[in-house]
């Protein structure tokens, strides 16, 4: 059955496979999982946003349809060119802590507000607005263990797709501030296809470090030469034999023969392009890979 010769059809079988493949994802995640974890960060980045008939899902697939990534940093090889990727759920559990006391009372106030009848049929983005404009009558205040926050939403938002980065996928995130001038953020993940839409419910969390915040890409460094290249995209005509996390015994190999595949930035170095030397790794200021 092709697209144009049935596309009722087509469309009605490809949005099955669609679910189909979402419900797989689904139930290998854990249901409930603690707020401080890993699986927290998995689940919300595979959120089943729906399908729409304005974006390109029904074509190239959406991202709640893959299973979560396992690494923190993968490589992508397009012929011989050299991708890196950070895994937004990783990152997003090394910088973020969903457990805070007062983020979760803060994401608790956003929940109620959410469910009213006011808001129980709008979209997330929505409640959002009309929660953090609630906020023009003064401060949220909470005493947690036996200290007095006072929070304010700041004046920083933005989707990080608008800036440089090596992000699986991105989110839109907003920031809060209390009086003890800790950061909060507020974040929708992407998981659906085109990048105007298919996000995630929202999320509070503190942030750990506000300067390692905004640290979204990965670098190449030859640890032979000390040469260092801002984004790790650039060309290699030989690359180290390396184990591939796709368990394929033919992937032992060098060159050409790992386009389209994918492997774990811990377990793989790459011939430097000035010293001439399998040296290169990936730097990330978090991961020190």
């Amino acid at each position: 059955m092709s697209q144009t010769q049935d596309p009722i059809g087509w469309g009605i079988s490809k949005a099955a496979q669609i679910h189909a493949d979402a419900a797989k994802v689904q139930a290998s995640l854990p249901d409930d999982p603690a707020r401080d974890s890993l699986e927290f960060w998995q689940v919300l980045s595979r959120e089943n946003t729906g399908i729409s008939l304005c974006d390109s899902g029904m074509i190239y697939g959406y991202e709640y349809q893959k299973p979560p990534r396992s690494i923190p940093i993968s490589l992508e090889f397009w012929g011989n060119e050299v991708m890196a990727s950070i895994s937004t759920a990783h990152w997003l559990e090394t910088h973020c802590d969903a457990s805070d006391p007062v983020a979760v009372a803060l994401e608790t106030e956003l929940m109620a507000l959410a469910k009213d009848p006011e808001h129980e049929r709008e979209n997330w983005f929505t409640c959002v607005h009309d929660w953090l404009q609630t906020f023009s009558n003064g401060p949220r205040s909470f005493t947690v263990e036996g200290a007095d926050y006072e929070v304010l939403p700041t004046e920083e938002r933005d989707n990080v797709y608008n800036r440089e980065n090596d992000f699986s996928q991105v989110f839109v995130y907003e920031l809060l501030q209390d009086n003890w001038d800790q950061s909060y953020a507020l974040i929708h993940v992407h998981t659906g296809c085109d990048v105007r839409g298919g996000y995630s419910r929202p999320v509070i969390a503190k942030i750990v470090d506000l300067d390692y915040f905004y640290d979204w890409t990965a670098d190449a460094y030859c640890h032979n030469c000390d040469q260092s290249w801002e984004m790790l995209y650039f060309y290699s005509e030989a690359l180290a034999k390396i184990e591939l996390n796709d368990d394929d015994p033919e992937s032992q190999v060098a060159g050409i023969e790992l386009d389209g595949k994918t492997a774990d930035a811990e377990r793989c170095m790459l011939l430097c392009p000035n010293c001439g030397q399998n040296t290169v790794g990936v730097h990330n200021s978090v991961y020190g890979i």
